[in-house]
C-alpha cells in the first residue's frame, strides 16, 4: 500500500507530532515557601509580646515613579542635538 519512502515519511511525521504533544501537567499543589514566623515564647519559656511585621515601604521620586532600577530605565530622556539613525543624521529635529 505504502512505498518505502512514503512509509519513512509517515514515521518521521508521526514521531514529530508524538514528541511535540506533551501531556499537560498540573502545577505542584504545595504553595510557595513562606518566611518562618517567630515563635511566641520568650527565653525563659514565658509568652513574649507579639510584634507586628513591618511591610516594605515604597519610595517615589518627584515624577511619581517608583524608585527602582526597572522603573528608572522607563523615564523620559530629553533628546539633545540632531537625531541619528544608523549613524546618519535625520533631516528633522
Amino acid at each position: 500500500m505504502f512505498t518505502p519512502s512514503c512509509r519513512w515519511l509517515f514515521v518521521l511525521v508521526a514521531l514529530t507530532f508524538a514528541t511535540a504533544c506533551r501531556p499537560y501537567r498540573l502545577p505542584s499543589p504545595t504553595a510557595p515557601p513562606q518566611p518562618k514566623a517567630a515563635t511566641n515564647t520568650g527565653d525563659n519559656g514565658g509568652v513574649a509580646p507579639v510584634t507586628a511585621l513591618k511591610g516594605q515601604r515604597n519610595s517615589y521620586d518627584k515624577n511619581g515613579l517608583l524608585k527602582k532600577k526597572k522603573y528608572e530605565r522607563r523615564r523620559l530622556k530629553r533628546k539633545v542635538g540632531q537625531r541619528m539613525l544608523f549613524g546618519h543624521p535625520l533631516p528633522f529635529q
